[in-house]
């Protein structure tokens, strides 16, 4: 059995004259997912020789990467990517320096209104499920750009601290503080705002900071006419707990007896181990890959089962426009 965490692909329009393909944006991305030849994916990795300053030379790779499309559903996707390694052997009885080209398996599943992006974690290929993300996301935004369309992958992760410790003080809270405008050790410009509800708060914590104020944004409960009613699957409350991962801001929760409660949401964004997981056998992936296999046709149906369990489907209102 193999694990995968669960990831979701959004849209973004870049500019304007991303209104121009805006309708056919999925069309578009399944055409980039067609053929091999269409995306290339490359990054930098550390050259062999040492700099002599401490750190290391960076060289451009590219990550080659195979795919294979479901002929009872063609827009999933299965893509074998492969890293850029260097492997120790021995030979002759002496050291040799070899590439090694450790590979993961990533699914798309872009049939229409469906987002779902599933990549395999696997440390011997690569450190993180994010660190391919960002290799798939890089390419991807490439040959979108012709367009002005862009593409983030987002991951699907568990409820933070702070959804524990809602539910455990819920019945006594009167009040939730979420800091703007207080941080005083992160620079501002470490922090990328963009045109999601996340990104105009970051635009209000900009302001606040600049002009000098220290605010914050109190949720109170219905009882006493406000809207204090944490759910997670509302945008407005992820957002508010994403504001506070991005910004290392903690949540105050006050009781009714004036007790403080302070959560730090985790902010280690590179880390994979809170990323939601669903495991499969990857021998059935193994085998669409393989020349003239028998059980091809078995195997697409496990893929799709499999794929159509986790499903991820948006409409328009998602899409950060």
């Amino acid at each position: 059995m193999a694990k995968f965490a669960q990831y979701f692909s959004r849209f973004l329009d870049n500019n304007l004259f991303a209104q121009e393909r805006w309708a056919d944006r999925q069309q578009l991305l399944g055409e980039l997912l067609a053929r091999e030849e269409n995306m290339t994916f490359t990054g930098n990795v550390p050259a062999t020789d040492k700099t002599g300053k401490g750190g290391e030379e960076k060289k451009p790779v590219v990550y080659r990467h195979k795919v294979y499309h479901l002929t009872c559903a063609p827009n999933i996707t299965v893509m074998r990517i492969a890293n850029v390694k260097e492997m120790l052997i021995e030979k002759d009885f002496h050291p040799e320096t070899v590439e090694h080209n450790p590979s993961c398996f990533v699914v798309f599943d872009n049939r229409e209104g469906c987002r779902r992006v599933l990549i395999q974690k696997l440390t011997t290929s690569f450190s993180s499920t994010d660190q391919v993300m960002k290799i798939l996301q890089r390419g991807i935004e490439k040959g979108l750009a012709a367009y002005n369309i862009g593409i983030e992958m987002v991951a699907q992760r568990y409820p933070r601290d702070f959804y524990k410790l809602w539910r455990a003080q819920e019945h006594h809270t009167a009040r939730i503080r979420f800091g703007i405008g207080s941080r005083e050790n992160v620079p501002l410009d470490e922090v990328i705002a963009d045109n999601s509800l996340v990104g105009h708060i970051l635009e209000i914590e900009r302001a606040s900071y600049m002009s000098g104020y220290k605010s914050a944004l109190e949720l109170e409960p219905k009882e006493k006419g406000g809207v204090l009613y944490v759910d997670e699957s509302s945008e407005y409350i992820r957002s508010l707990v994403e504001y506070s991962a991005r910004t290392a801001t903690p949540i105050e929760l006050v009781t009714h007896d004036g007790a403080s409660f302070e959560c730090f949401i985790d902010s280690d964004l590179e880390s994979d181990d809170k990323i939601v997981t669903v495991e499969m056998d990857k021998g059935y992936l193994e085998r669409l890959f393989e020349t003239g296999a028998d059980g091809k046709e078995a195997a697409e149906e496990k893929v799709l089962e499999f794929v159509n369990g986790i499903k991820y489907e948006v409409d328009d209102k998602e899409e950060r426009r």
